[in-house]
């Protein structure tokens, strides 16, 4: 399971270099990493890894002393940038994302190519306020992704 979040975090990074870059691949594979390391965490905490996309059940399933050295890790990977003291707020974005976005299309289903653009238009007109935002990313993705990554390369080796 490690080696599958690696590989994926190390395809994220190629690709998020990538001046070619046509889409929010490097994310969606972070997540799919992120994913990957909470279910990881679970099982070398002598859990179970449910067959799941809700991204807060597998947090909160984390044992308290778990989710601590995690958050210990994650609080020192952007200071001042990223506030972990509501880690199920981006969760929630990430399972979002992972489960809607991967099909970026269906977002605006139902709308036309002209309602799109009005949208569009309106959100920059507001000043483009990340709240207000149809998909929102947070730098704590990082943050939490080194935490969980450090959580479980102690306990593999």
């Amino acid at each position: 399971m490690l080696d599958a979040a690696l590989a994926r975090l190390n395809d994220a990074e190629i690709l998020s270099r990538s001046l070619d870059r046509a889409s929010d691949a490097p994310a969606f594979l972070s997540i799919l990493a992120l994913e990957i390391l909470l279910k990881c965490g679970l099982i070398l905490s002598g859990l179970a890894a449910p067959k799941t996309h809700k991204y807060i059940n597998l947090w909160r399933t984390l044992p308290d002393d778990a989710r601590k050295e995690v958050l210990e890790v994650a609080e020192t990977r952007m200071p001042g940038y990223a506030d972990l003291s509501d880690i199920e707020k981006p969760l929630a974005w990430y399972q979002y994302i992972f489960e809607k976005v991967r099909y970026p299309y269906e977002i605006l289903e139902g709308y036309s190519l002209e309602e799109e653009k009005e949208l569009t238009e309106l959100w920059i007109s507001i000043g483009a306020p990340t709240s207000e935002a149809l998909i929102q990313y947070y730098p704590k993705l990082t943050c939490l992704i080194a935490g969980l990554r450090a959580y479980v390369e102690r306990r593999v080796d």
